[in-house]
C-alpha cells in the first residue's frame, strides 16, 4: 500500500469535503515542513494536520492548486492508495 498525501478542504458550512488535491511525492518534504509536521515524531505525516489560511495558500502554490480559503478549511491528510 502506497501512502498518498492530500490537501483537503472542508466546507465551512457543511463540513463536507469540497476540495481535494494530491501532494506530489517530490514536494512532500517541503509541504510537510511548511505544514509544521514534526518529521521525527511523524516522519510519514500519518496524522491530519489543520492548516492556517496562509499555510494552505503556500502549499497550494507549491502543488499548483487553486484553492478558496474563504469557503474551505484546509488540512494535510494521508490516504492509503
Amino acid at each position: 500500500m502506497k501512502l498518498v498525501h492530500k490537501l483537503v478542504g472542508y466546507d465551512r458550512n457543511t463540513e463536507f469535503v469540497g476540495a481535494e488535491f494530491n501532494v506530489p511525492d517530490q514536494t512532500f518534504d517541503l509541504v510537510r515542513s511548511i505544514a509544521g509536521v514534526n518529521s521525527q515524531k511523524d516522519p510519514n505525516a500519518m496524522g491530519n494536520y489543520p492548516l492556517s489560511r496562509p499555510v494552505a495558500e503556500e502549499i497550494a502554490k507549491i502543488i499548483g492548486a487553486s484553492i478558496d480559503t474563504k469557503q474551505y478549511d484546509f488540512f494535510l491528510e494521508p490516504e492509503g492508495a
